[in-house]
């Protein structure tokens, strides 16, 4: 296939895409003149660039936005790449791309995160929804995001710590570590956390995974005191574990040589 005919395809192609979308996308209201998806483009660019003033400005109308930019992010955090436009993406190279402002899912999903980011707690009437993500989705990107972004509507995601302990065990690394996460910035009932912590601190593929682990089993302090054989037996591979142990168990840290 020449270059030329692969060029008209892509356009076609491209085409079709964007009537598809149209169909798909929920319908977005205007906010300071721009839709939500062009408000969470224009906070990826001035996060990229460090550009301060533009991201204050997007961080303004995205929280302007409220609740009802969520299913627009969670539509964005769900959607798949078609055949379509994989084959589009393809052809067209990245010039055309950039053109274009074509991103694949996954970019997409990025900014969405963005945009959860940005609400926080303000978002957690889609717990369930992004809960059925992690559990259910068949990319595993997909399932790493929602875990991310329970994780960034906090303690009012709590429902979602069943779900999260569960995928904390996934044979995924970077879904552990997202599951991980999202319960240590969750902080729920102890009870349920502290177990999935401790078995995370022999986590077999991320030294981030087990630092990650230990630091939130610190933040339980004495709670946590079931974790303390396990910290001392990983003191020489896990950087986090003896700032952990003293704020779990003091007197074991002394004794440990931990100052």
């Amino acid at each position: 296939m020449g270059r030329r005919t692969q060029v008209v395809l892509a356009v076609l192609l491209a085409s079709i895409m964007a009537f598809g979308l149209y169909l798909l996308t929920p319908s977005e209201s205007k906010y300071r003149g721009h839709s939500v998806s062009w408000w969470l483009e224009d906070l990826h660019e001035a996060v990229g660039s460090h550009n301060a003033d533009e991201k204050e400005r997007a961080v303004n109308a995205i929280r302007g936005a409220g609740t009802n930019a969520l299913p627009v992010l969670l539509h964005i955090l769900r959607v798949h790449d078609s055949p379509a436009k994989t084959l589009f993406m393809r052809l067209a190279g990245k010039r055309i791309l950039s053109r274009l402002h074509v991103l694949s899912a996954n970019q997409s999903r990025f900014e969405a995160a963005l945009g959860y980011e940005v609400l926080g707690p303000a978002a957690s009437s889609q717990v369930p929804a992004l809960v059925d993500a992690l559990q259910n989705d068949s990319l595993p990107n997909v399932r790493h995001y929602a875990a991310e972004v329970l994780g960034m509507i906090g303690p009012p995601a709590e429902p979602a710590t069943s779900a999260l302990i569960v995928t904390a065990k996934d044979r995924d690394a970077l879904l552990r570590l997202s599951s991980l996460g999202a319960l240590n910035r969750i902080h729920p009932n102890p009870e349920l956390a502290i177990p999935a912590f401790m078995a995370a601190l022999d986590d077999p593929d991320q030294s981030l995974t087990r630092e990650l682990a230990a630091n939130a089993l610190g933040s339980y302090g004495p709670q946590a005191k079931a974790a303390v054989p396990i910290l001392l037996r990983t003191l020489a591979t896990n950087a986090a574990a003896g700032a952990a142990l003293k704020k779990i168990d003091p007197e074991t840290a002394a004794d440990a040589g931990i100052r």
